[in-house]
């Protein structure tokens, strides 16, 4: 019945796909852009894997230590920790420990990918990757299985099998594999690592596909044990669009029924929060191939429950170390936050299948707040350190998660999916569709692309962004072309202007939209967008308990922190910040790299009960921890709310900051008084909680 249904479903698709069914890999298309029939039901479309490049700015430096030192000094790491030694031990049947566990495979994967994309600009990790990929392959089994652990000799003689029940992580580490296999194979146009993943792939659908099922028990009690880890749903998809092979693509959607993925079980975000972001990313990567209304009616349900409800300000997902999972609705304290590096990448890929499903440069602002906050903190300034889970709020004294970075895991998972994602970045700057092109990430970068009337367009953007607001396109065309430039003005740019050739855009600047310009461009236009950086607060949502009566610094994408060795003389946990603090902005070159910090005034409390005025100076998140141990703070205390925040139990009256009066009771959420109301209030019940202070 399944296959009878899903078979229906795609009828209309298969008819597109005339020619292609069944074709060789020999006939896939080429290395450069995604294959003809690729996106059919996308409202923007990705640029070929080679059409970017970036330039200077923010982010080159990042990638470029990113491409020289980090990705080889976590291979040397892999090498002294006998990660890569386990696909030795099963090339040669060697009677050995297998390093790590079944997920082992997966780590060195993410590092390939990394680079595979990275290969054609360093010929250290091009000959590094070569010596790496015969490696892997040399423990490739004829039938195409390639795992080491289920593989190795000595797990093998003590009862091992593959494809069993409770098998842990064979599709996600396939998966993997076949993302790093099609990397190398569009960077490179080399098709050693594509055909190997082909050969698993074809296993698996040959095994499992219709009318057979998964070989893996669900549900199994644990929330990070709902299913196989996902991953294959993305790799499996993005191997259909290189190949034309609709087996992959239909074994997606089979993946998805056997998790009942259209009942009750998902109506809201529950479980890992890396495996359940990645098979949401997979299952909108699916829908932009098949366009199928309930595919999408699921999805979108959940990125709601997950944006508006269980989702950090610094774009992180996961607040539970219980399973590593999301948590209940507004479920999100700051000291024991997991927000793992490996969500928010998770977190990346699925806005950014968002975004080309719908066009809404919502899921673009979404995309950009992960990355410069959640994403960034994971790894070090120097790039060879690195967090696995990313608190909120940090102290020395009593952590509750780690506040240093470290040079390596035995789950490795995170380090090299930092470094995969960088390698990848530019392929999240732009977009386009039949009217023209679209900017939606800010990055000194060029942009080659054929326009759909055939003209060649070449768009150079310069900017200093984040720290400075203006980004400046210059248009290279072989000749005159009308079309439509489409520049995402963020959520929070209030105020956004444009010129072209120097003359003012007609067209308003809306923010959380994008700004068209439609025109015929010749060679040599230039375009100016200017989004202003004004530094702005934000008040904590009082449904969520560490939150109430506190806000956050943010100027542009950035979130802010405090840390304790910016406050001199006071205690960053009790400081008191007013709505109002007047903030300014400071360009840092010799400051963590180069930052812009935003400094201000608060209040400290003193022993005798009075308080005293304390200036501070606020410092990106993601450079938090690069300099000695020292507490740290996201979310700070409302100097405008400070009678609110009381002792647990407490049920008396108390003075509110406008000198009204207000009952407190346990178990109901609080209504606060804000300044934008004027001097009116409302009576707030308000729901004590066990870390207030007075």
């Amino acid at each position: 019945m399944r296959a009878m249904r899903w078979a229906g479903l795609l009828a209309g698709a298969s008819a597109l796909l005339v020619g292609w069914v069944g074709a060789s890999t020999e006939a896939a298309s080429d290395a450069k852009a995604p294959a003809s029939h690729a996106y059919r039901h996308a409202a923007q479309r990705p640029c070929g894997f080679r059409e970017v490049r970036l330039g200077p700015g923010f982010w080159k430096g990042r990638i470029e230590r990113s491409r020289s030192v980090g990705v080889l000094d976590y291979l040397a790491k892999f090498e002294k920790h006998g990660y890569i030694d386990n696909f030795r031990i099963v090339a040669e049947g060697r009677e050995a420990k297998h390093h790590g566990g079944p997920n082992n495979n997966e780590f060195v994967y993410k590092l390939m990918e990394a680079m595979a994309c990275y290969a054609a600009d360093s010929e250290a990790v091009a000959k590094a990757l070569s010596d790496l990929s015969q490696t892997v392959l040399s423990a490739q089994r004829p039938d195409g299985y390639l795992n080491t652990f289920y593989e190795n000799p000595r797990v093998v003689r003590r009862g091992g099998k593959r494809f069993q029940p409770r098998n842990r992580f064979e599709f996600y580490n396939f998966g993997h594999f076949t993302q790093a296999a099609i990397a190398h194979y569009r960077t490179t146009g080399d098709r050693r690592l594509l055909q190997a993943a082909i050969r698993f792939a074809d296993l698996i659908v040959r095994r499992f596909a219709d009318p057979h099922d998964l070989p893996y028990d669900t549900y199994q009690g644990p929330v990070n044990k709902k299913y196989e880890h996902p991953n294959h749903e993305l790799a499996l998809v993005a191997l259909w669009r290189v190949t034309g092979e609709e087996r992959y693509r239909d074994f997606v959607r089979q993946t998805l029924e056997e998790y009942e993925f259209f009942g009750p079980k998902f109506s809201d975000i529950w479980g890992h929060a890396v495996q359940e972001t990645l098979l949401y990313a997979g299952a909108t990567d699916l829908y932009l191939e098949t366009g199928e209304a309930d595919l999408w009616r699921v999805v979108t349900r959940l990125w709601k429950d997950m944006h508006e409800r269980k989702r950090y300000v610094i774009g992180g997902v996961g607040s539970s170390g219980r399973g590593e999972s999301y948590g209940k609705a507004y479920e999100l304290p700051n000291a024991t936050a997991y927000c793992e590096t490996c969500a928010a990448i998770s977190l990346v890929f699925w806005n950014h299948k968002m975004l080309l499903a719908t066009g809404d440069p919502a899921y673009a602002d979404a995309m950009e707040r992960s990355l410069y906050n959640n994403v960034l903190a994971g790894i070090s300034l120097g790039g060879t350190a690195y967090f696995y889970t990313n608190p909120l709020a940090w102290d020395p004294a009593k952590p509750k998660r780690a506040g240093r970075r470290r040079p390596w895991f035995g789950c490795s998972c995170c380090p090299p999916n930092v470094h995969r994602l960088f390698a990848s970045l530019h392929n999240y700057l732009y977009t386009w569709d039949e009217d023209g092109v679209q900017v939606n990430l800010f990055a000194g970068s060029t942009l080659r692309h054929r326009l759909a009337g055939g003209a060649r367009l070449t768009l150079r953007q310069e900017t200093a962004y984040p720290w400075k607001g203006d980004v400046r396109l210059a248009v290279g065309l072989d000749r005159p072309a009308a079309f439509v430039l489409r520049l995402r003005i963020p959520a929070w740019a209030e105020g956004a202007t444009a010129t072209v050739n120097g003359k003012a855009v007609r067209a308003p600047a809306r923010p959380g939209t994008y700004l068209d310009i439609e025109r015929r461009w010749r060679d040599g236009d230039a375009v100016t967008l200017h989004l202003p950086l004004e530094p702005r607060i934000l008040r904590g949502d009082d449904r969520v308990a560490d939150q109430a009566g506190r806000l956050a610094l943010l100027r542009g994408p950035v979130v802010y922190c405090l840390e304790q060795l910016d406050v001199p003389g006071a205690d960053v946990g009790a400081l008191r910040v007013p709505p109002d603090v007047a903030l300014t902005a400071r360009h840092e070159p010799n400051l963590l790299g180069g930052v812009v910090t935003l400094r201000g005034e608060a209040e400290a409390p003193e022993a005798d009960g009075g308080s005293k005025r304390v200036p501070f100076t606020a410092i990106p998140y993601y450079a938090w921890a690069n300099r000695d141990p020292a507490k740290m703070a996201v979310w700070l205390i409302d100097s405008s709310q400070r009678n609110v925040l009381m002792p647990s139990g407490c049920h008396s009256e108390v003075p509110l900051a406008c000198g009204a009066r207000t009952r407190r009771l346990p178990g109901y959420p609080l209504t606060l008084p804000s300044p934008t109301r004027g001097e009116g209030y409302e009576k707030a019940l308000h729901r004590c909680r066990p870390d207030c202070r007075r």
